[in-house]
């Protein structure tokens, strides 16, 4: 099967958005910050209740409540602002570029402006799908992004992957505010 299709700076971020969001190194970090961040208020505020400093007290309660309320949503602003900043730096010549996939019996064909290559199918990791993309992960460490948008012929992709025997693991729920 040959795609051809271009990528924005959209699709990577949502690919490294993904990767992040699927990452356990990632979620404990996460997990961890919220936990110091609600030892030190919980424990200021102890000292000043201890102190008679009660108004003050009640107030550090407030802000362990509030951090703990909207600290996730400030991890992911973060992680975001990092990651549009890295593809601005990194990627800014590969936005755009056209990009020719070539899905065969033995080997995933890939040719851009910049590089053309060719993988076997048993360095294929994994292909996850999201409601979007499939990223085709492989086990030196490189990817494919293949934005759903780029071709009408989705189930026929999903199809010649499954027919490459090439195990699919589904995100239909998947996105960036939600994990």
């Amino acid at each position: 099967m040959k795609l051809q299709y271009t990528l924005s700076a959209e699709d990577y971020l949502d690919y490294y958005l993904f990767t992040v969001s699927q990452s356990p190194t990632i979620r404990k970090k996460l997990q961890n910050e919220r936990i110091v961040l609600l030892l030190i208020t919980i424990s200021l505020g102890v000292y000043l209740y201890a102190s008679g400093k009660v108004y003050a007290a009640v107030i550090m309660g407030l802000c362990a409540i509030a951090g703990e309320l909207w600290f996730p949503q400030y991890f992911r602003y973060r992680y975001k602002k990092h990651y549009e900043k890295f593809i601005r730096e990194n990627y800014a010549k590969r936005i755009g570029a056209i990009i020719n996939l070539d899905i065969q019996e033995d080997a995933i064909y890939s040719n851009d402006q910049y590089m053309e290559g060719k993988f076997f199918l048993s360095q294929v990791e994994k292909v996850e799908e999201t409601p979007a993309y499939f990223y085709v992960k492989l086990n030196i460490g490189s990817h494919f992004i293949i934005p759903k948008k780029s071709t009408t012929q989705v189930d026929q992709l999903r199809n010649t992957l499954k027919a490459r025997r090439l195990a699919i693991v589904e995100h239909p729920y998947w996105r960036w505010e939600k994990w």
